[in-house]
């Protein structure tokens, strides 16, 4: 009769390229992700688990930026250079 061995995976984080070592494993992911406490792993999104054979890996992936369309105005204010292109003309763009 055969055996069934059961190992459990450890967890590892990456951001940006880096291995997070797991500082708690008792903790859940979002706990991790506050004990952590980097203004960029707190706004963050969370890939995983993805099982790479030895560990399951959790990845934090950067938010991209939001950028404000060329012509909305900040605040809801219409500044008077908003529709100049880079050359401070009025009309075509570059």
């Amino acid at each position: 009769m055969s055996s069934l061995k059961v190992e459990a995976l450890h967890r590892e984080f990456f951001y940006n390229g880096t291995r997070i070592p797991d500082p708690a494993p008792n903790l859940t992911v979002e706990q991790v992700r506050e004990l952590l406490s980097y203004p960029e792993i707190a706004t963050a999104t969370l890939a995983g688990p993805e099982d790479t054979g030895d560990a399951l890996r959790y990845t934090f992936n950067r938010r991209p930026l939001h950028r404000r369309p060329r012509g909305v105005p900040l605040l809801g204010h219409h500044h008077p250079l908003a529709d100049l292109d880079y050359q401070g003309s009025q009309g075509g763009r570059i």
